[in-house]
């Protein structure tokens, strides 16, 4: 069902429909087909089915404020903070939603969501979800970490590999995907060794299990396949 104002394009109600209420999933839509749009009405679904009453977004610096604008085109009427300069306290009994750069949170903000997620029943979105694409990173660590709390947990991005098939290691376990399989055992089932000393990732292996467990977990679209968009 589309909550928001305005129609939704096809790829939105199908990438909604692909997600059927999984706990975990994937938002692999370019530019311009509404990701933000799709999860802030699949956000307010789930709040009108008492299934979820807060929603945390997690994304660049730069994008906060888009969420903030997108929100109001769209009709949300939901209040929306900002971190840090601006935020509402969430509250069991209050639906809010809040904008969080991924730099917070290693800090107070990653302390500030860590309440949120053990009081409140959590929608979380990593908007441009490559940000925890080093499975070495304290950051992508801390995120695994407070996704596993969260109720619901939506990874969007347009291009989720960018250099290798272990970009998508640690955004999947973000969505509960891949657990007991450490980063080594990914690398070694889907990436090709070479160069120095056989350390670095020179190409792909098994690329058809890979693109199964892909598509398995996300919902994947492109611009140039969209016939169904305006102009």
């Amino acid at each position: 069902m589309w909550h928001l104002n305005g129609s939704a394009y096809k790829v939105q109600t199908a990438a909604l429909n692909a997600a059927s209420g999984r706990r975990g999933f994937g938002y692999f839509m370019e530019m311009g087909l509404g990701k933000t749009a799709t999860a802030y009405n699949e956000f307010i679904d789930l709040l009108s089915m008492d299934l979820v009453d807060t929603m945390i977004i997690i994304c660049p610096q730069s994008l906060k404020e888009v969420w903030v604008t997108e929100a109001q085109e769209w009709g949300v009427k939901i209040p929306i903070g900002v971190w840090p300069k601006s935020y509402i306290e969430c509250t069991k009994h209050t639906p809010q939603i809040l904008a969080i750069n991924y730099e917070a949170i290693i800090g107070k903000g990653g302390n500030f969501i860590e309440k949120i997620l053990n009081n409140t029943k959590t929608y979380l979105v990593l908007d441009e979800s490559i940000h925890v694409k080093n499975p070495k990173a304290k950051r992508t660590k801390r995120i695994i970490a407070l996704s596993n709390e969260a109720n619901y947990v939506r990874i969007l991005s347009g291009a989720p590999i960018v250099n290798s098939p272990l970009d998508i290691w640690g955004q999947f376990r973000c969505i509960g995907e891949l657990k007991g399989r450490n980063q080594f055992a990914f690398r070694n089932r889907y990436c090709k060794m070479g160069g120095y000393l056989g350390k670095q990732v020179i190409g792909t292996r098994n690329q058809e299990e890979l693109t199964l467990l892909i598509n398995q977990n996300s919902f994947r679209a492109k611009k140039r396949e969209r016939a169904d968009l305006p102009d």
